[in-house]
């Protein structure tokens, strides 16, 4: 049986458009936030497309955060994708969500230099 090789690794750039929530408990620190990233096309009548990704981050990388990033701040994040289930009012729902790793505040022009995804 051949080996399948799998990558789980994003990197976004965007805007935090939904306020950091900060949690503590003894020995565990958690963030959750909103990234509203452009997509690289327009939609009907030459608007913008934003896609609003759920990140969330845990230990140092979640202290980072709730100290320097707030609603509005243009960031570089880099982490992977996960999934979970939960339960909501007798409900299974389904959640997609990025764990953030590392974070980086960006000034204009961009902190990432964009990549060039064209095929040669």
């Amino acid at each position: 049986m051949q080996e399948v090789i799998s990558i789980n690794q994003i990197k976004a750039i965007g805007t935090v458009s939904k306020a950091p929530k900060y949690y503590e408990k003894p020995g565990s620190q958690f963030i959750s936030f909103t990234l509203a990233v452009e997509r690289s096309y327009k939609g009907k009548d030459d608007r913008t497309i934003f896609d609003y990704l759920n990140c969330k981050a845990f230990g140092p990388v979640a202290v980072q955060i709730d100290e320097a990033v707030n609603q509005g701040d243009i960031i570089s994040i880099e982490g992977y994708v996960t999934t979970r289930r939960y339960q909501f009012n007798d409900e299974k729902r389904f959640a997609t969500e990025i764990v953030v790793e590392s974070v980086e505040k960006c000034e204009v022009p961009p902190c990432i230099e964009p990549i060039d995804m064209t095929l040669a």
